[in-house]
């Protein structure tokens, strides 16, 4: 609908404004972005429910995880975790940036799990700015997860 449009190009733009970065991106960028992850979640997580900025404080031993998920993809007995990127950078270099988040998504992730009971499906960094989305792999999860302070 080009009322819909209209408005979601509106918001757009006020997000720039916001950001002090109006005349350096397009509004249609960043609704563009906004569709591809729209899609992918969509394709990925059919019918799951999606919570954006999400606050997490939970104990980790004697320490506390503070923070918000910026995407929590919720689907009942399971739940996957997206983490916003703005890494411009070139595409063999991806990944390795994408991994470097592992240790916080995993965090989030034990939260999650503890407070729900349910399991943590994906974990996976949206880097807008080149358009793609990198699932961090099981093993940097795997080791980021046990990294952690265990306890209660």
């Amino acid at each position: 609908m080009e009322g819909d449009h209209d408005r979601r190009r509106s918001l757009a733009a006020f997000v720039l404004e916001r950001w002090k970065v109006a005349g350096h991106l397009d509004p249609g960028h960043l609704l563009a972005a906004a569709d591809r992850l729209g899609s992918f979640l969509a394709q990925r997580f059919p019918g799951a429910r999606v919570r954006r900025e999400v606050p997490v404080f939970a104990p980790v031993a004697s320490q506390y995880t503070v923070g918000r998920i910026d995407l929590l993809v919720d689907w009942g007995d399971a739940f996957a975790i997206v983490d916003h990127k703005s890494f411009p950078g070139r595409p063999e270099l991806w990944e390795e940036r994408a991994v470097r988040a592992a240790p916080q998504l995993a965090a989030y992730a034990q939260a999650v799990g503890t407070a729900t009971g349910a399991v943590c499906a994906g974990l996976f960094v949206h880097m807008p700015l080149v358009g793609t989305i990198v699932e961090v792999g099981e093993l940097a999860a795997a080791l980021a997860v046990s990294a952690l302070p265990q306890g209660h």
